[in-house]
């Protein structure tokens, strides 16, 4: 009996086909609505010709969603639709068995920690239906299941998405702009990393591959109208929707925040006030922000920054006092971290700094309050006119305040 097919083509999506045919170890795959992220996603999972569900023995996808209603309305509906009379569908363990052997599997990662729910499978294959909308350690996590026995079948790592959502940083860093080095990615190009583990020298490439709604002919034939309400959408979920701009997205926390506030670097007046304000971090990040206010125009400026990780006081304090250059602060700012005191010397962060000099006082105002006199800071005032600069090197600044979102929980960014 000859084996059933599955059919299904490109439709003329150039974009779509070019994704599939992606030779690169981990693809991503969007960038704007109705590019067919979600069908590159499925169909990806079914491999090809020649080494694919349908034919190998050995062949295991797993699609994720962020959540189950999710996952039931988009990837399963339509897998649904294109495997009918094809394969065996289990509809509690949301898994899909083909004729000669091979699997699809559905799962999602709503809640932190279920990606540990896949701890001991392997598969040759992983997609994420909506990238942005995971955080980076679940889509890492899941590197170590992505793994085969079989010589013939090349192990993939899949991504679709929008612009937007709790992921957006992280995504963007990966494919788009390098957050720590400001590298940007060139569209449609595989870019290789060479590294020897463990003896031996391995080769992992990675592209990005941005579709646009214009590439989905069929939508565009069938449903005309889907551009125009794309356009009808508000201005920030209309640049990333149509436009697929991943400098603009929508649930950012401090909207009000554009390159009209980003100035020109200039010498600060010796006789400006100065504050400090830090955000402690050892293993996480440490951040110090510098801040002087013009007394004439009232003008706050952001003038300088410190942006470090895995650094200790005595490097971090030098740094701070070689930008201070001998000028008395009129206030130094940190968390509540700066109280922790060393185990061994009881000895906190906040004492280590007097060492050099440095005083902080310890904010213990509640979070919320201080967003949102970030966000008054931040706004225009009747004429117009922003109140507020940050000197172009500062250049962590500028990228990570647009890049915070609304998180579910409150009190938490």
């Amino acid at each position: 009996m000859e084996t059933q097919k599955i059919k299904w083509d490109c439709k003329g999506n150039e974009k779509l086909e070019e994704f599939l045919r992606c030779p690169a170890d981990e693809a991503l795959y969007g960038g704007q609505a109705g590019a067919g992220k979600s069908e590159g996603i499925l169909i990806g999972g079914t491999g090809d010709s020649e080494v694919g569900v349908m034919n190998t023995m050995d062949w295991k996808a797993l699609l994720l969603r962020k959540t189950m209603p999710e996952l039931e309305g988009t990837l399963i509906q339509r897998a649904k639709e294109l495997f009918y009379g094809i394969w065996r569908y289990d509809n509690v363990k949301h898994r899909g068995y083909f004729p000669n052997g091979g699997m699809m599997r559905f799962g999602h990662l709503e809640k932190d920690g279920d990606r540990y729910i896949y701890q001991s499978d392997e598969f040759n294959y992983i997609g994420f239906d909506e990238l942005t909308h995971f955080p980076e350690n679940d889509y890492m996590y899941l590197f170590s299941r992505l793994r085969t026995t079989n010589p013939l079948v090349k192990c993939k790592i899949r991504g679709a998405t929008n612009p937007g959502g709790r992921g957006h940083a992280w995504v963007k860093s990966r494919f788009i702009q390098d957050e720590k080095t400001g590298k940007k990615y060139e569209p449609m190009k595989l870019y290789e990393s060479i590294v020897r583990v463990c003896g031996r020298r391995t080769n992992w490439s990675r592209c990005f591959i941005p579709g646009t709604v214009f590439d989905n002919k069929v939508l565009i034939e069938n449903d005309p109208m889907y551009l125009r309400r794309l356009w009808e959408l508000p201005e920030v979920e209309r640049e990333a929707l149509l436009y697929g701009n991943w400098d603009v997205f929508s649930g950012r926390f401090f909207p009000e925040f554009s390159e009209e506030h980003v100035c020109e670097d200039f010498e600060v007046p010796y006789d400006w006030p100065v504050w400090v304000a830090m955000d402690w971090g050892y293993s996480t990040k440490c951040a110090v922000l510098f801040f002087t206010q013009d007394p004439e125009d009232g003008m706050v400026y952001c003038f300088n920054e410190i942006y470090v990780t895995e650094q200790g006081v005595p490097v971090v304090a030098p740094q701070i006092n070689a930008i201070l250059n001998g000028r008395v602060i009129s206030g130094a700012y940190g968390d509540r971290r700066l109280q922790v005191k060393d185990e061994d010397r009881n000895f906190s962060t906040r004492e280590k700094f007097t060492l050099h000099n440095l005083y902080f006082d310890i904010c213990l105002g509640e979070r919320v309050d201080g967003w949102h006199r970030v966000r008054e800071l931040l706004m225009k005032d009747s004429e117009g006119e922003v109140r507020f600069k940050v000197f172009k090197r500062c250049v962590n600044f500028i990228r990570v305040l647009p890049e915070m979102i609304y998180h579910p929980n409150p009190g938490k960014l």
